[in-house]
């Protein structure tokens, strides 16, 4: 589905779109996978700013709105005037000189004059405070001049500890979408950002890469990116007629209702199956639960410091909680710090989605329950994860219950079941036992699918959270879904919850 989407998009940008704004647009995707270097992308951002914005990023005046970007062209401009090799000399000759200053300062100052020149983050406001607590313990005759390049180091230091991350990154991203809206003209060209912007969110909602921002965009444009209803999106445009004034912002459709083509070149996206949609809902439920998990997580982590009586605690999570929890910490005033691992090699992400969005390979036609080590867990073990298992027994009796009931009232009778199959077939024998033998073995087939659909609830929730977000919780999952043994099942229910015989029997 996103091959094809991608594959037509292309062709409307090529058709519609100017050279202009699709050159900027390339650069832009050539970025955002890795292949264009973070500092050539600004530059090339602040070339295109004074293009077409009339913004000069290397003007002071224009700090106050790009206070990052200004950051950037300034230390850019320091590191072109920095003569490294004379800096050396004056480093050790300003050292000497400033030995009058307090010992903390000035090792503090020596150890940076020694670091190596780089746009790493130092801490903010204390860089810039130790110079000046440095320059109040000189005498005000000193003569600043004569270390014009250890000016310069010290001026880099400062401005690069002002530097924040994701300030930055938020700059580039309203600055190329203003350059961006500047670009596109016609309502025809909005009309396609709009699609290749919703494109971008399919592809990373797809790839579980959303950021917690993105997913906010996901759920407020739903309805227009659901698979069937972006395909037909890419429908609705024709070289020959653009949308009707307001009609986008209401349906987000063009008015076009003929399909679309130039020439020999078909626009026409393929049918959108309706796995795809399937698959999209799971992935949107995924990040639904994770937004669940935030707040549970959180509770929990203020719960556990109350319940020992620690000040400090150490908490992992996957980067997309790291947000929210940083807005929680914040808004309760704890002091924290953000550690990130420096990840040495990747050996793909096909098995982390396959398990989060919980797809079974064709490959697995049996019970996983032999291997899930949840099941093999001692009772106590089982008590220490905060297993309940009498809450999980009261509730698989309960909907078993129901599920008698609702079976008794959908199943044909004997007379119903065969006169409904020879209406399908009139050429199948009439044989009663041919055909209570394939009525049983659609019991059976119904009696699964529930088996398999209150399970896999009940049986979740009765898991405590950290098990049911983890492997062992999806192997558990599998094990309800793939074609199931209920011999096997029975067995591990009997061990999971101490059923009696009679109990595993029911």
């Amino acid at each position: 589905f996103l091959s094809s989407a991608k594959q037509k998009l292309t062709q409307l940008s090529n058709l519609y779109l100017s050279k202009d704004l699709r050159e900027f647009l390339k650069r832009e995707e050539n970025f955002e996978k890795d292949h264009l270097p973070p500092k050539d992308w600004i530059f090339y951002l602040k070339k295109q700013a004074e293009k077409y914005l009339e913004t000069d990023l290397a003007n002071p005046s224009w700090q106050l709105e790009w206070p990052m970007l200004y950051r950037m062209m300034k230390l850019s401009e320091i590191e072109s005037k920095l003569d490294m090799n004379a800096f050396g000399a004056e480093r050790k000759a300003f050292l000497k000189m400033i030995k009058m200053t307090p010992k903390p300062i000035y090792r503090e100052v020596e150890r940076l004059l020694k670091s190596t020149l780089s746009q790493s983050q130092l801490p903010d406001p204390e860089t810039g405070l130790l110079f000046e607590k440095m320059i109040h313990y000189l005498p005000r005759s000193f003569d600043s001049e004569g270390f014009p390049n250890v000016k310069l180091f010290i001026g880099h230091l400062i401005l690069q500890s002002e530097l924040d991350g994701s300030s930055l990154f938020a700059e580039m991203n309203a600055l190329s979408g203003r350059i961006i809206r500047k670009l596109a003209a016609s309502s025809r060209e909005k009309y396609i950002l709009r699609l290749l912007n919703d494109d971008k969110l399919l592809t990373n909602l797809f790839a579980l890469e959303l950021t917690p921002e993105d997913f906010e965009r996901v759920q407020s444009r739903k309805k227009f990116i659901l698979p069937s209803k972006f395909s037909k999106r890419l429908k609705t445009l024709s070289r020959h007629s653009e949308p009707r004034k307001g009609e986008e912002s209401r349906s987000e459709i063009a008015s076009s209702a003929s399909p679309p083509r130039n020439d020999n070149h078909s626009v026409i996206a393929s049918p959108v199956r309706g796995e795809v949609n399937l698959i999209f809902n799971q992935a949107v439920a995924f990040y639904e639960e994770a937004k669940a998990r935030d707040r549970i997580m959180l509770e929990n982590i203020e719960k556990r410091l109350r319940e020992t009586g620690q000040t400090k605690a150490a908490v992992v999570t996957g980067g997309f909680h790291a947000g929210p929890f940083k807005e929680y910490f914040e808004s309760r005033g704890y002091r924290y710090a953000l550690i990130t691992p420096k990840l040495e090699n990747f050996d793909g992400r096909e098995n982390y989605v396959e398990s989060v969005l919980r797809f079974v390979s064709p490959a697995i036609t049996a019970s996983t329950w032999e291997t899930a080590p949840f099941v093999h867990s001692t009772k106590s073990e089982l008590r220490e994860l905060g297993f309940d298992g009498e809450k999980v027994k009261s509730e698989i009796r309960k909907h078993f219950s129901a599920l008698r009931s609702e079976m008794r009232a959908d199943l044909p009778t004997d007379m119903q079941f065969m006169s409904a199959v020879l209406k399908l077939n009139p050429a199948l024998p009439s044989d009663r036992e041919v055909l209570f033998t394939m009525q049983n073995t659609l019991v059976e087939m119904l009696q699964n699918v529930r088996t398999n659909r209150i399970l896999s609830t009940m049986v979740f929730r009765g898991l405590p959270y950290g098990v049911q977000s983890g492997l062992q919780g999806t192997q558990l999952i599998q094990a309800l879904t793939n074609e199931l043994n209920l011999r096997h099942l029975a067995e591990a229910l009997q061990h999971l919850l101490g059923f009696t015989d009679e109990d595993s029997h029911e």
